[in-house]
């Protein structure tokens, strides 16, 4: 910050009376008394003035991200959305080839319920009843390529609204022209394990076996019994591990094999009725089971889709009022913080590698970077409705004091994560690898929308284990006023006089430089200044006298036009750690004033 504070120059007269009394006219003054006198002894003093009380808030407006708290503390602070990232498993429909049974002729028997035994039936005669045995059985198989993210499966569900149905079917041939009743009499159809129904309510469906009892039928129209699928469940394989995908010919394919074995049992009953046995030796039964296309939604078991890396760029922007912390050659703060939400829509939970690093003018800045911040993201409690996994990421492993927050953070401790801010950046890149953790069992919906979103709250308390920070005032239009006296005074010497008092609890080293009119740096006038600033307290403010001496080492004193004061504060390991920047905190010079050294000799040649 430049502040231009005008010198005030009181002019210097010399009185010469002339007296009412006889003058000598021959005596010469030019050579018989001399023409030098000082004025002021062992030094004049002339007052320059004071700078105003300077207090952070008067060149630090809280705006834009920077904000300051009750206590006056200042924080950097810079919220935003993350932008969403697609998990992508493509949908999967399941075509079932129908499972047909060999066809088979039926043999049937007269049952003797008074002594038990059977016999054939040899002639035509009118009896009652007839019974013939079912015992046949097919296999359940599915062979059908699923997304290649898919390695094992335990349940699945189907799309919500399209209830598939498994049918079976029996078709009946040659049965006599005579005979328009059948009945099943307690035949059991045996369905793998695995299958799920909707129909388990249902008393004649015990644990995938349905009973079908004393069901009458026409037998030209043949049977037909529909059930409704829910689902698969193959929790019990493996060891627990449900059924585990194949790579066959660079495809990943879900099979279940013919081991899953479908049986029907039962006996036809054949009422009273006269009959040609003959007509009887013919009657061949073919058993279908169909079904539907199983359109999958839900599924449980492990996954592993690309996830695509997250990645935020946050910019930090603090304006002009803060450049003397982007000046700063380093900034080690103490407990700075970033609250990171993630929000996941599928039952996946995530790994999340966070790397960060800072940017100046599109460069990253040597020593900035933070790689492998490891966090777990939490899956979904319902597939396709987000959950979120909340991260507070500190240095100190602990949320500031003064910015508690209502809910509940995994806090992660990062020790280097000031770093990012060692040099205030342009901006702080954010990227996060996600891969999906593979010691859960995921579950999430083919249907529903999949993504990992989120968002992110930096906060930096300006709270310091050390800092270095620089102030700048300048003294100007010094050339005009000093060629008051450079015109007419012999051995000018000069030295700066003020006092420095300080509230910023930081050690202050004020350098001077001579500048000329055009800004330009007088190598010649050197100065030294007498010693350092004492830091202010939390509760006071330090006071100290400083002198900077003048020194014109080339006759370059007509050219010095300016002072340049640059004030730099700087912690330097004696300060406690957590130095804390506020509003209230100021700096101020007061009593500034230009002292000539030994007085001015005057030669009144001139």
């Amino acid at each position: 910050m430049k502040k231009k504070l005008p010198v005030l120059v009181t002019s210097l007269a010399l009185s010469v009376f002339l007296l009412n009394s006889c003058v000598d006219n021959s005596y010469d003054l030019n050579n018989d008394i001399s023409m030098d006198m000082n004025l002021g002894g062992d030094s004049v003093s002339i007052p320059v003035g004071n700078t105003d009380t300077i207090r952070l808030s008067d060149f630090i407006d809280p705006s834009g991200l920077l904000v300051v708290d009750e206590s006056g503390l200042y924080s950097i602070m810079k919220s935003d959305e993350i932008d969403p990232v697609e998990v992508n498993i493509d949908p999967v429909t399941i075509q079932v080839e129908d499972i047909d049974f060999e066809p088979f002729n039926v043999d049937f028997k007269y049952i003797n319920s008074i002594v038990g035994t059977s016999f054939s039936v040899k002639s035509a005669v009118t009896i009652r009843p007839l019974y013939a045995s079912i015992d046949r059985s097919s296999s359940f198989e599915v062979k059908e390529e699923v997304p290649k993210e898919i390695s094992s499966i335990k349940t699945v569900s189907f799309k919500e609204g399209t209830s598939p149905k498994l049918t079976l079917i029996l078709k009946f041939k040659g049965v006599p022209s005579s005979l328009n009743e059948i009945t099943f009499d307690q035949l059991k159809l045996t369905l793998p394990s695995f299958l799920v129904f909707a129909d388990e309510d249902d008393e004649d469906f015990i644990d995938g076996v349905l009973t079908i009892k004393n069901s009458t039928f026409d037998p030209d129209n043949g049977f037909t019994r529909i059930l409704t699928l829910k689902g698969f469940d193959f929790s019990e394989m493996n060891q627990g591990e449900g059924l585990m995908m194949n790579k066959v010919d660079d495809k990943n394919m879900m099979i279940i094999d013919s081991d899953n074995e479908i049986s029907l049992k039962g006996l036809i009953k054949i009422e009273e009725f006269t009959v040609d046995i003959d007509e009887l030796q013919n009657i061949t039964i073919t058993p279908i089971i169909t079904v539907d296309d199983l359109q999958i939604a839900g599924v449980t078991g492990k996954a592993d889709p690309e996830i695509e890396t997250i990645r935020q760029s946050i910019a930090v922007d603090l304006g002009s009022d803060v450049d003397f912390l982007k000046d700063s050659a380093y900034l080690d703060l103490n407990n700075p913080l970033i609250y990171l939400t993630i929000g996941n829509t599928t039952g996946i939970p995530v790994d999340l590698s966070v790397d960060m690093y800072a940017k100046n003018k599109n460069e990253v800045i040597s020593g900035s970077q933070i790689d492998n911040i490891n966090l777990k993201v939490n899956g979904a409690d319902v597939d396709g409705e987000k959950t979120n996994t909340k991260f507070l990421i500190s240095k100190l492993g602990k949320e500031d004091d003064r910015h508690k927050k209502d809910e509940e953070y995994e806090t992660v401790k990062t020790e280097d994560l000031s770093n990012l801010l060692n040099v205030i950046p342009d901006s702080i890149i954010m990227a996060m690898n996600a891969k999906a953790d593979q010691e859960e069992t995921h579950h999430f919906d083919l249907t529903k929308t999949m993504e990992i979103t989120g968002d992110y709250q930096v906060l930096v308390p300006l709270r310091f284990d050390s800092i270095n920070i620089n102030y700048k005032e300048t003294i100007d239009s010094l050339k005009d006023d000093l060629s008051d006296f450079s015109d007419n005074v012999k051995n000018l010497g000069i030295n700066l006089v003020m006092t420095v008092e300080n509230s910023i609890p930081l050690e202050l080293t004020l350098i001077v430089k001579p500048l000329s009119s055009t800004g330009a740096t007088i190598n010649g006038i050197k100065t030294t200044v007498s010693g350092i600033i004492p830091a202010g307290a939390d509760t006071g403010t330090a006071s100290e006298k400083l002198i900077v001496y003048i020194t014109d080492e080339d006759n370059e004193l007509e050219d010095l036009d300016a002072l340049e004061l640059n004030i730099k504060a700087t912690s330097s390991g004696k300060i406690k750690e957590g130095i804390e920047l506020k509003a209230n905190q100021f700096v101020r010079l007061t009593n500034i004033s230009l002292q000539i050294n030994g007085g001015i000799d005057v030669d009144l040649n001139y």
